[in-house]
């Protein structure tokens, strides 16, 4: 569900599959997973999914 609404909104480094980023902010995917899914989800939880799928700023 978090993985599928950032899809559209990933970028990473070519050269090291490890560095991923989004630009989207943490409220707008907060925002996004509840139109999308009907769930509120804290900006602190979105930062801890953020942090465990290698998201860097």
């Amino acid at each position: 569900m978090f993985l599928s609404v950032l899809t559209d909104h990933t970028a990473g480094n070519p050269l090291d599959g490890k560095l991923v980023w989004t630009n989207l902010k943490q409220e707008e995917i907060s925002l996004l997973i509840y139109k999308k899914y009907n769930i509120n989800v804290s900006r602190t939880v979105i930062r801890q999914l953020l942090d465990r799928h290698n998201y860097k700023r």
